[in-house]
């Protein structure tokens, strides 16, 4: 199709900018009006619609303004689709227009989640108080903030306490470590896991935001504007992103997990049951991020807000002596639960010239052909990397690593000496209060019926 011809065509698609109307639109219907140089009306309603049914993307968790402009660019991109060019195609059997539909749908996919991952470079900028003014009567929170610093167990049982009008800045008792389940510590403030094994290399943070702040009583907490998707992050500018499934992992993972059990005894049960768990809660991670129709690629990192809740720990005191007086402050934290998890390769190929009811790969076939001739050198090299350095732990606030065959049990030993347990939080929505060890076992969710 040349370029005035295209033209034409366009000019039959009538965009108004409203909400609401009686024809239904989706994406092949727009597709169809171009082939087939038929007049269509569209309009913002419409957008809203191919953006969430036909495009995954989860308007309802996206401000207006975001939403408009991915509007007005669906409108846009759909124009200018280098695909038009080749409308002969397009117009083709039933199959051939299925196929040519399909890779408009991938074009504006990629382009709508371009949009959104670089939206906040494009925000203006916020105006910023003068942090070096005198704090007025009117103002509910001061203008500056305070560096806190001290060890661990110190920085998670922050306490103020009212002192003759001012305010003293104390320690909780500190809370009894819990026995902790290994689904649990994954899940555990500042705990971060890498594995790198040859066909793959994973990490998974628990990079939780805190808030700290002290204010006036009445005063509604600054609950920050948090998605549930916080990034998407390329790890490599040369390479393009390649997805894989949800079930390619699983069937990946759970072959995997099959040969390691035939490494067994040279390999520690608890070494396996480690692998097996962090495969496990990487799956649940993809799945719940649920990007690019429920995939995860190679040098990428997404960050998300796990369990997809905020909680809160306050403590209300009084900084006046009158015990009559209503003038009271504070202290507050809001606790944003996130989650980063990066894939840095991932090589394993499907083996299609074994024949299975279940999905297996060339390099694990291999694999189980070399353990079943051991004992060699590939597999003697295999079992020492298990053994001592394919899992790595990490405490994010102390920037401490642990590695070896009792990797697990020192980073364990480090949270429960240094870190303690930590304080109850409460739900920002339903009011509900938790310990840390209940959320971490699920995944930092729970059901939630906001009052």
């Amino acid at each position: 199709m040349n370029p005035e011809t295209l033209k034409k065509r366009l000019s039959n698609i009538r965009y108004i900018d409203r909400r609401t109307s009686d024809n239904e639109v989706n994406l092949k219907t727009f597709f169809e009006a171009i082939v087939h140089n038929s007049p269509l009306e569209v309009n913002r309603g419409h957008m809203e619609s191919i953006l969430t049914n036909d495009l995954n993307v989860k308007t309802e968790e996206l401000n207006t303004k975001l939403v408009s402009v991915l509007c007005e660019a669906l409108v846009y991109y759909m124009s200018v689709w280098p695909g038009w060019q080749r409308n002969s195609e397009c117009r083709g059997l039933e199959l051939q227009r299925k196929e040519w539909l399909e890779r408009l749908r991938q074009y504006l996919i990629f382009k709508s989640q371009f949009i959104v991952k670089n939206s906040a470079k494009f925000e203006g900028k916020k105006a910023v108080c003068d942090q070096g003014t005198q704090t007025d009567g009117e103002k509910v929170l001061a203008p500056y903030s305070l560096v806190i610093g001290g060890p661990p167990t110190f920085i998670n049982n922050i306490a103020c306490n009212g002192h003759n009008g001012g305010l003293i800045i104390v320690k909780h008792p500190e809370k009894a470590w819990q026995p902790l389940r290994l689904c649990q510590f994954l899940n555990w403030p500042n705990v971060d896991v890498q594995v790198t094994l040859p066909d793959i290399s994973l990490t998974r943070s628990n990079v939780h935001q805190v808030h700290r702040f002290i204010a006036l009583k009445g005063v509604k907490p600054p609950y920050p504007d948090t998605p549930h998707i916080v990034h998407i992050t390329k790890l490599s500018k040369e390479k393009e992103f390649q997805p894989y499934s949800y079930l390619y992992f699983f069937h990946y993972f759970h072959q995997l997990n099959v040969v390691l059990r035939r490494l067994k005894p040279n390999v520690k049960e608890h070494r396996l049951r480690e692998l097996s768990a962090i495969f496990a809660e990487f799956l649940k991670d993809i799945r719940e991020v649920g990007v690019y129709d429920v995939t995860m690629s190679p040098d990428a990192s997404v960050g998300f807000n796990i369990g997809k809740c905020q909680y809160t720990r306050t403590k209300r005191l009084h900084t006046i002596p009158d015990t009559n007086s209503n003038e009271s402050t504070s202290y507050n934290e809001i606790i944003v639960p996130q989650v980063d998890i990066a894939l840095h390769y991932f090589n394993a190929v499907q083996d299609c010239r074994v024949y299975s009811k279940t999905v297996t790969f060339k390099s694990l076939n291999s694999l189980s052909t070399t353990i079943s001739q051991r004992p060699n050198k590939e597999w003697d090299h295999f079992v020492k990397v298990v053994n001592n350095s394919c899992i790595i732990y990490k405490c994010l606030q102390c920037k401490l690593r642990f590695i070896g065959p009792d990797a697990y049990r020192s980073a364990v030993g480090h949270f429960r000496e240094r870190h303690k347990s930590e304080q109850t939080v409460t739900c920002q929505k339903c009011r509900a209060q938790f310990e840390i060890e209940v959320l971490s076992k699920d995944r930092w969710s729970h059901k939630c019926v906001s009052s």
